[in-house]
């Protein structure tokens, strides 16, 4: 996915002088580009390829907006996004955080959206703690000679919380670029992206549909 552009598409210029396209195509740009970061970032979670998410700007973008985004004070967000690379904004262990949030429950993701694909209509709030699929915060532990449902962070979940400190430790001084268009992008949306529409119309879907073929993704 790397470089790819959408068709039609030209440098986006974000200091205000010299834009050729109008601030609706700047918006639809940012979302569309959110939707298929976020198509990309659950297929990486689902392979164990977490450091995939670092080597894409889309999918970058898309684990900032969607993962990174909750582990600190909706309206800090809001308030710092267009002001501050996400460095800035997030610690190491922030982003490690976010991190095993998204492995914990990408199972549950995965069948959310398994279920809206077979039904095509609102699903309700998802998964409950009895049938949640999460890997680290719901599971059966033997205590004497009963088994029980435990809630919180399993060893292992632990130590792959651990694990994704030092990946994140690797990648940060590498993605200067990635931080400084993200920024860019919220500048430049009147929508700030808080409240892109997922939901793909005919045109979109078709586009997304190649850049898919493209680049090995699947719905």
């Amino acid at each position: 996915m790397k470089g790819l552009k959408f068709a039609n598409e030209e440098e986006e210029t974000f200091n205000g002088q010299g834009q050729n396209r109008s601030q609706a195509e700047i918006d639809r740009n940012f979302s569309r580009s959110l939707k298929i970061g976020i198509v990309a970032m659950m297929k990486f979670a689902t392979e164990n390829k977490f450091d995939k998410i670092y080597e894409d700007i889309e999918t970058f973008k898309a684990f900032v907006h969607f993962a990174m985004s909750t582990v600190i004070a909706r309206g800090t967000w809001r308030l710092v996004r267009t002001k501050q690379c996400v460095s800035d904004i997030f610690t190491i262990y922030d982003e490690a955080l976010a991190l095993a949030l998204l492995d914990n429950s990408c199972d549950d993701w995965n069948k959310i959206n398994a279920d809206r694909d077979q039904d095509d209509e609102d699903i309700g709030p998802g998964p409950t703690m009895a049938i949640s699929l999460t890997k680290y915060t719901c599971y059966r532990m033997k205590m004497g000679q009963k088994v029980r449902l435990r809630r919180g962070w399993s060893v292992r979940g632990v130590q792959r919380y651990n694990e994704f400190v030092q990946l994140v430790k690797r990648v940060r001084n590498n993605r200067t670029d990635f931080e400084s268009k993200t920024c860019d992008n919220y500048k430049a949306s009147t929508r700030r992206g808080a409240d892109t529409d997922l939901n793909l119309n005919n045109e979109d879907d078709e586009e997304l549909q190649n850049v898919y073929a493209e680049t090995g993704i699947e719905l």
